[in-house]
């Protein structure tokens, strides 16, 4: 007999991509630059920066449970 498990999820309705993933999508015309804002270097954090961008459908996205080191 098999459990059943669920998991929380979450709506999402903005993504964050890299500048290479943005000049990609912008080459084949995904990327609508209305809805897109630049996100600055954080040096504090030490991320590179990006875009974020609007999605036209909102997506779901599962809360996966951590999992300790020895887990697998």
């Amino acid at each position: 007999m098999s459990t059943l498990q669920t998991y929380d999820a979450y709506v999402e309705t903005e993504e964050f991509i890299t500048a290479e993933e943005y000049l990609r999508r912008r080459e084949t015309g995904q990327i609508n630059l209305q809805k897109t804002r630049i996100v600055p270097p954080d040096m504090n954090t030490g991320s590179f920066g990006g875009f974020v961008v609007k999605l036209d459908v909102p997506r779901y996205r599962a809360k996966w449970p951590k999992r300790s080191v020895n887990a697998w």
